[in-house]
């Protein structure tokens, strides 16, 4: 995974990331599943997802860019920390499974064999949304379970 990709991938997860505690707007679905269908299709639009993802999430979340006592519940996540952090080899090739699977759904999604229902889109959240979190292995393969379902 290049730079590019794991920045555009640690965007979407912020995003996603922010819709847990602030309301969506009508964009912000079509914009994570675009971003996620196209992560590894970068060379041209790249920089214009990555932007987009940004303004999505400064709309869903304006009042985080200015805050005086920032929580880090919209932080865009460093896809590096997966491969730093002390978490184990098991959990981060179940979290870059996540990642893979859910690139597979929101491919679907944009390719319409895939079903955009919300309950389909909100466990494309929550599986971006683990990806960042410091869960045990166990947590990751129930979420890994609902999304592949999905897939079927």
């Amino acid at each position: 995974m290049n730079k590019k990709e794991k920045e555009l991938i640690g965007a979407v997860i912020g995003l996603a990331k922010a819709c847990n505690v602030h309301l969506k707007t009508e964009n912000t679905d079509g914009i994570i599943i675009k971003s996620l269908a196209s992560i590894f299709l970068l060379e041209e639009n790249g920089e214009e997802l990555l932007q987009r993802v940004r303004e999505e999430k400064l709309a869903v979340a304006p009042d985080c860019a200015t805050c005086f006592a920032p929580c880090g519940n919209t932080d865009e996540y460093n896809l590096d920390e997966l491969q730093a952090s002390g978490i184990s080899e098991t959990v981060r090739d179940l979290k870059f499974q996540l990642l893979n699977v859910s690139h597979e759904i929101a491919s679907g999604m944009v390719s319409y064999t895939i079903n955009s229902t919300e309950e389909n889109i909100s466990l494309l959240y929550k599986a971006l949304c683990v990806v960042s979190y410091d869960v045990d292995e166990e947590r990751v393969q129930t979420v890994l379970k609902e999304l592949q379902r999905i897939t079927i």
